[in-house]
């Protein structure tokens, strides 16, 4: 038993020791470079400790998960009413048409006929993102009796599907260690 609480206390040291000379590590590169670049990219760092059969020596695993910012402004709505779903999908699942299925979802007001927003710290990779332009507010994407869609649509790379909505891969954008600034404009 006492060799088990000594082994804990020694794991538990040298994690921490790791941790903060990791940290040390991590500051001194961001500080070379200038203010505004460093604002743009964040870093997670993500330290585990595994054990492995072969010996007793603990082995530190270090993980860095870059993220960054996409910016988001939204254009041609044809009026100030109701609000803007983004949704931000990191799969193809249920984009466009089913925004509950995003990763993320935010809801903006509309001023002047414009709305913007920013998906803060989203970990580098590929998403497509779908604006619904909810004009009654219900959350949904309103169509007539006769399947005419009444409220508008707009997606990344302000793709366009030749009869229908336009795919993931279509729409899909690469956010990397720039921040992403799109436009999307709106389609009724």
């Amino acid at each position: 038993m006492k060799n088990k609480l000594i082994l804990a206390g020694l794991l538990f040291l040298i994690a921490t020791t790791a941790f903060a000379q990791v940290m040390m590590d991590y500051k001194r590169p961001e500080e070379s470079k200038p203010l505004e670049q460093r604002k743009k990219l964040t870093e997670f760092v993500k330290i585990t400790v595994v054990r492995t059969n072969e010996s007793d020596k603990p082995l530190l695993v270090k993980e860095v998960i870059k993220t960054n910012d996409i910016k988001v402004a939204v254009e041609g709505l044809r009026n100030s009413e109701g609000f803007v779903r983004i949704g931000l999908f990191d799969y193809a699942d249920g984009f466009p048409e089913t925004i509950q299925k995003a990763s993320r979802v935010i809801v903006s007001t509309i001023e002047n006929k414009k709305a913007n927003v920013t998906f803060s710290k989203m970990p580098i990779g590929n998403y497509a993102i779908v604006v619904l332009h909810d004009e009654n507010n219900n959350g949904l994407r309103d169509s007539s009796f006769f399947g005419f869609i009444k409220e508008g649509l707009g997606v990344s790379n302000n793709a366009r599907g030749l009869w229908g909505s336009p795919s993931f891969d279509a729409a899909k954008i690469n956010l990397g260690v720039q921040p992403q600034d799109l436009k999307i404009k709106i389609h009724y």
